[in-house]
């Protein structure tokens, strides 16, 4: 229809020409001010989600992931298996399969020797000690459960192989004394260690069996091991410098100096089942 035609010219005059007549209508301006804000209001949604997401996950504190080959949670069993190397650092190890047994001891101390502790072959179960060829006065004694024997013994301080454990409790760190009725202490004991059911380490001293001071410690091994606990001592003779209970109560350091006492507290606190 063409707007010129002399029909439509008062129509078109007054304004009221027919739809679909004229240039092709253009949308009105409204629409685009609605599109500009649709898109930047989905500008704005995709930032809050992309940062709350990145947020989250800083909070969550979220590390990539891995997968099944990388390396995984460390278990409490290799905490320990960690903590124990830590502690040996600078010092010898000494494993042995055959007793479920191993330690960490000063390097000085040399080799380990292993040896069958029954008194008699009659005997029934097992009884062993490990003793260091440079470190004599140093033993580890390991007794199964099930053994016993005919012979008496006589509780020296030099035979640490001991089959029961002693009470752990009560502790004192001070000395407990005995005069056997004298004026001078025959016998005394102190606690030198303790944490319940891992390990004790104690010193006795007395001018009877031992006739000298007699360090013990004892370490509680794992349920299920081949020996319950391992038993050690350390000796130390009264020399002319010390020569009593009484005088060793005053001085304790002289016949068993502090390295020498740190030093075997720490190898018993090392004694663990393999």
């Amino acid at each position: 229809m063409n707007p010129n035609d002399p029909d439509l010219l008062p129509l078109r005059d007054s304004g009221q020409v027919p739809v679909g007549t004229g240039p092709a209508a253009k949308p009105p301006r409204n629409w685009k001010r609605i599109l500009l804000l649709f898109g930047v209001l989905c500008v704005l949604l995709a930032g809050i989600v992309l940062g709350w997401m990145w947020w989250s996950g800083r909070d969550s504190g979220s590390t990539p992931s891995r997968s099944a080959g990388d390396a995984t949670e460390e278990t409490p069993a290799e905490s320990e298996e960690t903590a124990a190397e830590d502690d040996c650092e600078g010092l010898a190890t000494h494993e042995d399969p055959a007793l479920d047994i191993g330690f960490c001891y000063p390097l000085d101390w040399d080799d380990v020797t292993k040896t069958d502790a029954k008194f008699v072959p009659a005997d029934t179960g097992s009884r062993w000690v490990l003793s260091f060829s440079d470190k004599q006065n140093v033993s580890v004694g390991l007794v199964s459960s099930d053994w016993s024997t005919g012979v008496p013994r006589d509780g020296t301080c030099a035979d640490p192989a001991r089959q029961t454990l002693p009470p752990f409790a009560p502790f004192s760190a001070t000395w407990v004394t005995d005069t056997f009725g004298g004026s001078e202490i025959a016998s005394a004991s102190r606690g030198i260690e303790v944490l319940a059911d891992k390990y004790l380490i104690q010193e006795q001293v007395d001018n009877l069996l031992s006739n000298g001071v007699c360090l013990e410690g004892y370490a509680v091994l794992e349920a299920g091991s081949t020996y319950a606990h391992a038993a050690t001592t350390y000796t130390a003779e009264f020399s002319d410098a010390i020569a009593t209970p009484e005088a060793h109560v005053a001085t304790p350091e002289t016949l068993v100096p502090v390295a020498e006492r740190a030093a075997f507290t720490a190898f018993v606190k090392s004694i663990h089942a393999l």
